[in-house]
């Protein structure tokens, strides 16, 4: 896959042990971004700061021996290192945006997140929303989902899920996880699984 910075492939390399499924979640989370543009209306370097937070969103796996505040290590480990690619702000819009890949969603209490401009909280809750579900949609880092299809209507959002496999815990998940997505859009979210089936073949 595409790699949006050069420092990405540098701190994969380094921390990141699942590449396959940080690879999947970055698939999935772009399909989103691209699909649900005419709400978020994000601009393309917005798309590569999500691409990047996607790709990165579990480094912090390698600080802790069982994952209890890996979204912060993860934070804290791309805020760490030097990026010569993207600007300070950019930077810390997309650290941010890995750190909520899941548990709380941005709020007031969070001192970093609050100090931030008021358009660059929107950036941060937009992107977040997407990855947090991208996530989700890989729960049982099967890389199950091969494609989404989203639907917008004036009050919803329907998010058709081609998978060749039934996705309970995916769906679960995402369903837990879309807090942050209906907040903001004020939408309601729906998940529904299109079986991908195999055509078997016959030799006569």
């Amino acid at each position: 896959m595409y790699l949006p910075f050069p420092e990405v492939d540098s701190l994969l390399k380094k921390y990141e042990t699942e590449p396959e499924h940080v690879f999947h979640v970055a698939t999935l989370t772009l399909q989103l971004f691209d699909q649900l543009h005419p709400w978020h209306q994000l601009p393309p370097r917005d798309r590569e700061l999500l691409h990047a937070a996607a790709l990165l969103h579990d480094i912090g796996w390698s600080q802790t021996t069982d994952g209890k505040g890996h979204h912060k290590e993860s934070l804290r480990l791309i805020d760490q290192s030097t990026w010569s690619s993207i600007t300070h702000e950019e930077k810390n819009i997309l650290a941010q945006s890995a750190r909520y890949h899941r548990k709380s969603i941005p709020n007031a209490k969070h001192d970093r997140f609050i100090l931030l401009p008021a358009l660059e909280q929107i950036r941060v809750q937009k992107l977040s929303s997407l990855l947090r579900i991208g996530d989700a949609l890989d729960r049982t880092h099967r890389q199950l989902i091969q494609k989404i299809t989203v639907i917008i209507l004036d009050h919803e959002f329907h998010f058709k899920l081609l998978s060749p496999s039934p996705l309970e815990a995916e769906i679960k998940m995402a369903e837990n996880k879309s807090d942050l997505l209906q907040q903001i859009s004020g939408k309601q979210l729906f998940f529904k699984v299109e079986t991908l089936f195999k055509k078997n073949t016959l030799s006569l």
